[in-house]
């Protein structure tokens, strides 16, 4: 228990370290007409996530060698663009080069063929990005991140001995506590702080490391065990990102029936139009996102999903984004 106390009181003190220098440094996001926040607040706040996992790597012996050189590698240039934007070319360069450290800390590299690893390669930096566009209202990124961690704790059994329960030393657990940390900042009417890209790159980072361990058998060096549907490469584990992913995808798509730029910052996802159209509060919209994701991670861990089962987990979110944007309140002119 005290070993709990510590870390928490480390990660608090070091969130609030961040906030006062932030604004000594002016790292504030400020409300434009993109965006779905009215005043200035403090940017960046969900540097605490790479910290903390830097901190359980080195206090457990450098684990993970490989991947947290690129979750260092993205979180420094992540946080370089939050205090001043950076273009898409360079973003999406150390995109690259932390997704060759996270396939070298996975065999990638060794074990697939060459077409498998840039389809890898794209699909990685297209969920980065995915999720650092999801990152637009209070509560979004940190509760979309506990739907993932928290049922991996869980449902997961320890694939050496008991299950670790020294938060510097887990990485699940770890990263749970510095996402209450920061939800102490966040989650709240009127936000002390945002993820900034520091926050929401690196956390869709660390997810996708954990999403591949899985669909690779390879979860085992998280030190959890689960048994997947499949021998070797499993892509039903993608359902534990679907909520994010259909709002992405079908945005996506009708930003390109619109003939929009779909690289320009825009309101048009689901969870804007239910935050500034339908006017919901940002917490109770996120609290949506974040508990449907959590029950279709539970049903991908529990062993029953099945391809039908994927197939309808994606059929109703597709068709609970249609219905909600299509009525029951019609959207201005200006929202479509």
């Amino acid at each position: 228990m005290f070993i709990w106390i510590l870390t928490i009181l480390m990660l608090f003190a070091l969130e609030i370290a961040y906030l006062k220098l932030a604004d000594r440094l002016n790292i504030i996001d400020k409300p434009n007409l993109r965006s779905s926040h009215t005043i200035p607040v403090v940017r960046g706040g969900g540097l605490i996530f790479p910290l903390s996992w830097l901190i359980m790597s080195v206090y457990s012996g450098w684990k993970f060698p490989w991947f947290t050189t690129g979750l260092l590698i993205l979180s420094v240039i992540s946080f370089r663009d939050d205090m001043r934007p950076l273009s898409a070319g360079q973003r999406f360069i150390f995109h690259i080069i932390a997704s060759i450290f996270l396939f070298a800390e996975l065999s990638i590299l060794d074990e697939m063929p060459i077409w498998l690893i840039i389809m890898l390669l794209i699909a990685v930096i297209g969920i980065l990005n995915a999720i650092n566009f999801m990152d637009g209202i209070n509560g979004m990124t940190g509760l979309y991140a506990l739907s993932f961690l928290l049922p991996v704790s869980i449902l997961t059994s320890s694939a050496s001995g008991p299950i670790e329960l020294n938060p510097l030393r887990s990485p699940t657990i770890m990263l749970s506590l510095s996402i209450i940390v920061f939800g102490f900042f966040n989650f709240r009417k009127r936000a002390r702080c945002f993820a900034g890209d520091v926050g929401s790159i690196s956390i869709g980072f660390i997810l996708v490391f954990f999403l591949l361990s899985f669909m690779t058998d390879r979860e085992s060096a998280l030190g959890i065990s689960h048994q997947g549907t499949f021998q070797t490469f499993d892509p039903v584990y993608i359902l534990m990102l679907s909520v994010y992913g259909v709002d992405t995808v079908l945005t996506i798509l009708q930003r390109l029936k619109l003939r929009e730029n779909i690289f320009e910052a825009h309101r048009r996802h689901l969870y804007q139009y239910m935050a500034n159209e339908m006017k919901m509060p940002h917490l109770t919209v996120s609290l949506i996102y974040g508990l449907t994701q959590t029950l279709i991670n539970i049903y991908v861990l529990s062993g029953f999903v099945t391809w039908w089962g994927a197939l309808s987990v994606l059929t109703t979110l597709s068709a609970a984004y249609f219905w909600i944007k299509a009525g029951p309140l019609k959207r201005p002119t200006s929202a479509l």
